[in-house]
């Protein structure tokens, strides 16, 4: 029997939410998660700020904002994963510690988890040759024990299931 506990929009942060509060009374034997790459930039951009204080000053004062930089902490599109920078790194890490919270409560509770990385309509397209994301992902994984599967070999060029950037259609989805 299949059970899906998730909604569109949904990154990592809310998965874990959903397993405590709903999934875990039904005592699984797999947990799967479908990863959009965009929950990476979400992470990065969502919980890289400053201290209430610091985000106080930060409203009020122009030195502030400059010497804070927000805006120099953040994945500013998607398609920025696709190579290396300390930004793109750090929302990796983030992304890595809500996997690893997940994967201990899953295994705790006699589980097992896979992580399903959804690929960017441009590497589908074969626009972008890197798989820096899933190779990113895919190594951690292995390091972690947790199941890796990456459907991008059989989205290759089919650019067309994505309804935007980083959401598969439909059909994407039956693929």
């Amino acid at each position: 029997e299949v059970m899906n506990a998730a909604l569109w929009g949904w990154s990592t942060r809310q998965e874990i939410t959903a397993y405590r509060t709903i999934v875990r009374r039904y005592r699984p034997d797999s947990v799967v998660v479908a990863l959009c790459l965009n929950d990476v930039e979400e992470l990065q951009n969502n919980l890289s700020r400053p201290s209430a204080f610091l985000g106080l000053l930060h409203r009020r004062l122009a030195l502030v904002r400059r010497l804070v930089n927000a805006e120099g902490r953040s994945i500013r599109m998607v398609e920025e994963l696709l190579q290396d920078s300390p930004n793109v790194s750090a929302g990796f890490e983030r992304l890595f510690g809500e996997l690893h919270t997940l994967n201990r409560e899953v295994r705790a509770d006699g589980s097992t988890l896979t992580v399903v990385v959804l690929p960017l309509q441009s590497q589908a397209s074969g626009q972008a040759a890197s798989r820096l994301p899933q190779d990113r992902i895919r190594d951690y994984c292995r390091r972690e024990g947790i199941g890796f599967v990456d459907p991008l070999p059989a989205l290759a060029g089919r650019g067309e299931l994505f309804e935007d950037v980083v959401h598969l259609t439909v059909e994407g989805r039956r693929v």
